[in-house]
């Protein structure tokens, strides 16, 4: 599948993984503040080619469904 980035939401953070699932790696993962979280995606975006978002389904997930549609980076699961 390539490149994925998974998503943990949370209300001040967030925890965020990019993983190569061809390679079976994580090749990144970090907690961030909430207001880190977009730019930490359009980083990983403009590096890698990114296949899949998987989004948690934590208090916050509706959000950040809304902030990363509009991005327009990858279909979100």
């Amino acid at each position: 599948m390539g490149k994925i980035i998974a998503i943990d939401p949370g209300h001040k953070k967030c925890g965020l993984l990019l993983a190569d699932t061809d390679q079976l790696v994580v090749i990144n993962g970090r907690i961030v503040a909430k207001e880190s979280v977009i730019d930490v995606i359009k980083y990983w975006r403009n590096s890698y080619e990114i296949e899949l978002i998987i989004l948690g389904n934590g208090t916050t997930s509706k959000f950040w469904y809304s902030q990363i549609m509009t991005l327009k980076i990858a279909p979100i699961k």
